[in-house]
């Protein structure tokens, strides 16, 4: 994400709170609870806009518009769980 000139706007504690939220939403669980909003002081609202930019570049690059190449196949092999091959859920 560090690459994505429209995240840098955000706070560095939204964007990877964004990017928890957006994990745990692909993997069918609840992306956020009162423990985290707790944890974190960040409301589920406050994190709305980031998600959804982080979900469409999230589906651009899964989609192969985006020439992050090295990235995904470092993280196809089986030592990182083939987390390159999770494929994003509709939002």
């Amino acid at each position: 994400m560090l690459q994505e000139h429209q995240l840098l706007h955000h706070r560095p504690s939204i964007v990877a709170a964004s990017a928890l939220f957006l994990a745990l939403y692909t993997r069918h669980l609840p992306p956020w609870s009162e423990r985290l909003e707790m944890h974190t002081g960040i409301r589920v609202e406050e994190l709305q806009t980031c998600v959804r930019m982080l979900h469409a570049i999230y589906v651009r690059t899964c989609c192969g518009q985006n020439q992050l190449h090295a990235v995904k196949e470092k993280y196809r092999h089986e030592d990182v769980m083939k987390v390159a091959e999770i494929k994003p859920r509709n939002m």
